[in-house]
């Protein structure tokens, strides 16, 4: 995330609260889910149910992870005074732009009970693995470079390659749970047709 690599005090400050919102919005969800989990749904919701209950956990754990490291790491960078350089600032931003891309997509894909975008999102994996090392190349070449807090950078760089994966994995674990939520409707639609309408021959008498 950028605010790891450019963000000031009062970025990382508006992220904390950001996050503190999205987690009370959480326990209103998960609330209400919990609700209506005691009533009688019948399986086929109740198997929806669960599933949202899976994604709002998931975008849970979205906000914790900024809350907790992106936050963290931003802060060491700015008592370590470290600047990324311009090269690397702009090596980090395909990756940073695709994984929040992904994240939005994944969210919509929720929202819209859109399978197509869901699998978007997943086959996106591809495309992440190959952005992420192409910024761990570029982070190889410079930590030998002749700059003051090379390792502290690096070190801090290179978790920030990681948070973007883990960021990318909870939008992927979204848009499965969305691909598997219509996969079971499907399939029990299927049953319903096929119990309403017998097969004729297996009645008659042999």
């Amino acid at each position: 995330p950028r605010a790891i690599l450019s963000g000031g005090h009062q970025g990382l400050k508006r992220l904390e609260v950001r996050s503190a919102e999205s987690t009370r919005l959480y326990e209103a969800i998960i609330g209400y889910l919990s609700q209506l989990s005691r009533l009688e749904l019948g399986s086929e919701r109740t198997a929806k149910l669960a599933h949202l209950t899976t994604v709002a956990n998931t975008i849970d754990h979205v906000g914790d992870t900024i809350a907790t490291n992106v936050v963290s790491l931003g802060a060491e960078r700015l008592r370590a005074g470290i600047e990324p350089s311009a090269a690397t600032v702009a090596v980090f931003k395909g990756l940073n732009d695709a994984v929040g891309e992904a994240l939005l997509e994944a969210v919509d894909s929720v929202r819209n009970e859109d399978v197509e975008m869901a699998e978007k999102v997943i086959a996106r994996k591809p495309q992440i693995q190959a952005l992420a090392h192409e910024v761990n190349r570029h982070l190889s070449r410079r930590v030998i470079a002749d700059e003051p807090n090379r390792v502290a950078a690096f070190r801090i760089e290179s978790d920030a390659v990681e948070i973007l994966q883990r960021l990318y994995y909870f939008a992927k674990r979204i848009a499965k749970e969305v691909v598997a939520s219509t996969q079971e409707v499907q399939e029990d639609s299927v049953v319903e047709g096929a119990s309403e309408h017998p097969d004729p021959v297996a009645d008659v008498p042999s």
